[in-house]
């Protein structure tokens, strides 16, 4: 086929008007390097996120939404989504497997069946399970000890030790079957790393080898016993015993309320403190107390009305309520409530039990309420008529007359009532003046009357 010049100059010119659209096309194209690739929607956590990830390898992550308290971050369908915490739910055994328990999306856990006696939890299928009847299948198990037991299906242990695990071993179980256990006695893995330990708790000791038994570091055995355990970083990432300490020792009150020796090393390593206990204190009725005879036990306690149970100690300072609940806790006790430390209020109705003073858990605790004229008359003003110091008790207090105070120890007590619109707002009582009034339990310090109800207390 022959084609004429001019023919081949047209086509050569439509050829170039293409080519060159096509290169221009390219080079515009190079020239966008943050072109979208693809748009990723996943889950981070509670949040639905959407992943953008560019053609020059970068990426940008949005988070899409938010899920609420009742919902999670579901990937059960093709999109990723926020769920109700209620829309996925499966069902598990407990450790002792007495009960079926059944988990939502969100993971909490609720028991819908407690296995009766000669039953146990079953594991039926993924996410399902249920109470069966315990067959005679033995099985091996892990005993609260750490050896293995023979059992039946329902891990009820019967007999002797199969396997006693020693000091260099720890009690697992084998099968992958959730119904069955297969214990053995596995072997620690020794000499996982070398630390301080001490027996005492006391954060200093001996240089301990540990082991990695089970999952669980532990003390195997001691490398290298320090002088009053003074154990202590060598400053090259190892450990080395303190140099030697001044050794003092007294008989004392001990931080839980009993007569102690207690031994005070001050040394290299800081103070370090250990007691040995020579006198337990029959608590809360005792609590070991100094005085001019050196510490006892004495008792720190009176019967009230209705099997109540009161601290009196008059020495107790006075202190912000996070102290006063600590202070009565080691005592095993608790501090009042504002209706508990009322019912301790003799000689003065206006704020005894029922007074006309109306702080009360469920009555006017709040700053708007309680700052009413009427409000603060009956807590604090008509309670003027009771006059000052001229109770019934000790140094006139308006409290039983055969509890220790005087004036010059304090006489204002906390309760462990809040204000509802300021939780840092605690109700107090005054005994000496007989008020009621509030203050911050947090900066403010008050006395404190600790309590239980006791059986047999009258």
């Amino acid at each position: 086929m022959k084609i004429k010049f001019s023919q081949l100059t047209k086509y050569l010119a439509a050829s170039y008007f293409i080519l060159g659209i096509t290169g221009w096309s390219c080079a515009k194209k190079v020239e966008i390097t943050s072109c979208e690739q693809f748009i990723r929607l996943e889950c981070s956590g509670n949040q639905l996120v959407k992943t953008n990830v560019f053609d020059n390898y970068s990426s940008l992550v949005e988070i899409v939404e938010e899920c609420g308290s009742d919902e999670f971050c579901s990937v059960e369908t093709a999109t990723p989504k926020c769920a109700d915490c209620s829309s996925v739910s499966s069902k598990k055994c407990n450790e002792e497997r007495d009960s079926v328990f059944e988990v939502d999306g969100c993971e909490n856990e609720s028991v819908i069946e407690i296995c009766t006696a000669g039953t146990g939890c079953f594991v039926t299928g993924e996410g399902e399970a249920e109470c069966q009847d315990c067959d005679g299948n033995d099985d091996l198990v892990c005993g609260s000890d750490g050896n293995v037991y023979q059992a039946d299906s329902c891990w009820e242990i019967y007999g002797d030790i199969v396997m006693n695990c020693n000091n260099s071993q720890y009690c697992a179980c084998l099968a992958n079957d959730p119904n069955i256990c297969n214990a053995a006695c596995l072997s620690c893995e020794n000499d996982v790393l070398v630390n301080c330990f001490d027996t005492n708790g006391n954060g200093a000791g001996d240089i301990y080898s540990f082991d990695d038994c089970g999952g669980e570091l532990r003390p195997s055995y001691p490398v290298e016993e320090c002088i009053y355990g003074s154990c202590q970083s060598d400053g090259d990432g190892g450990l080395e015993c303190g140099d030697d300490c001044i050794l003092t020792e007294e008989i004392k009150c001990d931080n839980e309320g009993n007569v102690a020796t207690v031994e005070l090393c001050q040394g290299s390593q800081g103070e370090i403190e250990r007691t040995n206990v020579l006198e337990a204190c029959d608590l809360p009725y005792e609590y070991c107390l100094e005085d001019s005879n050196g510490p006892s036990c004495q008792n720190v306690t009176t019967c009230h009305e209705g099997n109540l149970l009161v601290q009196d100690d008059a020495d107790a300072p006075a202190m912000n309520l996070a102290a006063a609940q600590d202070y009565c806790a080691r005592r095993l006790m608790s501090v009042p409530s504002i209706l508990q430390l009322r019912r301790l209020v003799a000689g003065c109705s206006w704020i005894e039990e029922d007074g006309q003073c109306n702080a009360y858990e469920n009555g006017c605790h709040d700053t708007t309420c309680f700052n009413e004229v009427a409000n603060r008359e009956y807590c604090q003003l008509e309670a003027d008529f009771c006059n000052d110091y001229d109770g019934p008790g000790s140094s006139g207090f308006y409290w039983d007359n055969n509890w220790s105070m005087s004036k010059n120890h304090g006489e204002e007590f906390w309760s462990n009532t809040s204000l509802s619109d300021n939780e840092d707002l605690v109700f107090y009582i005054n005994f000496g003046t007989a008020q009621i009034d509030y203050a911050n339990k947090n900066t403010a310090t008050k006395k404190i009357r600790c309590i239980k109800y006791e059986p047999g207390c009258d």
